[in-house]
């Protein structure tokens, strides 16, 4: 099982390769999902948002619009961690 504090290490080192950092993070049943921004925290098209699997710990794309990941996101939470 991947804890919170697991999967932002991962997000934060998925995000730095792209001189990204985490913006916002979700919580759903079997998925954390990471928003990402450059330094100014432009959110540009086409972004690199992720989901990180809590049991497997896979990385997978978190691609809007998409009616499954519109779902997910629905049935999401916010998680304040800053």
């Amino acid at each position: 099982m991947v804890e919170l504090n697991e999967a932002i290490r991962i997000a934060e080192t998925y995000f730095a390769k792209n001189n990204e950092h985490i913006v916002q993070i979700n919580e759903a049943d079997e998925f954390f999902i990471f928003f990402g921004a450059n330094a100014k925290e432009d959110i540009k098209f086409g972004r690199s948002d992720i989901k990180i699997n809590k049991t497997t710990a896979e990385v997978s794309r978190f691609v809007l619009p998409s009616a499954e990941n519109f779902k997910l996101l629905k049935m999401s939470k916010q998680i304040e961690y800053w």
